[in-house]
């Protein structure tokens, strides 16, 4: 395993924060949630991810490392998420899959009769009734092309 350490600089109202061992998504994962206070910019050196951070408002540059101090120690919390996201990322397409198009046929039926029994089905401009009994019968043989 990579060894993992973090290097922060701060210079001139920007903080760099070098992310070593750690990967992109990581990294992120963990600058996203700094984005309401700092202009944040990720990039890859030498495929390593560096995080910059600078104020949106006037601050000092204490003010700055503190903030980077706090990133670099979210980072393991982001890269043990993302690991575990990419992990289960099959049982949560499942699951996903599952509540889309797992209901048979009978139970759909049931679900819609439910739902149109509390007035949720309700179609007052015709939307779902089909052409032939909104309009009548369509003329002509062949369909155009």
């Amino acid at each position: 395993m990579d060894e993992r350490t973090v290097e922060i600089e701060v210079v001139d109202g920007v903080a760099r924060v070098r992310a070593t061992g750690f990967a992109l998504a990581a990294a992120l994962r963990a600058a996203y949630h700094r984005i309401g206070t700092f202009h944040v910019a990720c990039d890859l050196e030498d495929g390593v991810p560096v995080i910059t951070l600078s104020s949106k408002s006037a601050q000092g540059d204490a003010a700055l490392e503190i903030a980077a101090e706090a990133l670099a120690r979210e980072l393991p919390d982001a890269e043990l998420r993302t690991e575990l996201l990419a992990k289960n990322q099959g049982d949560r397409e499942y699951l996903f899959a599952r509540a889309l198009f797992g209901a048979e046929a009978a139970d759909q039926e049931r679900m819609l009769a439910e739902i149109a029994s509390v007035g949720a089905g309700d179609d007052p401009l015709g939307i779902a009734m089909p052409w032939e009994e909104k309009y009548g019968p369509k003329r002509g043989g062949e369909k155009g092309g």
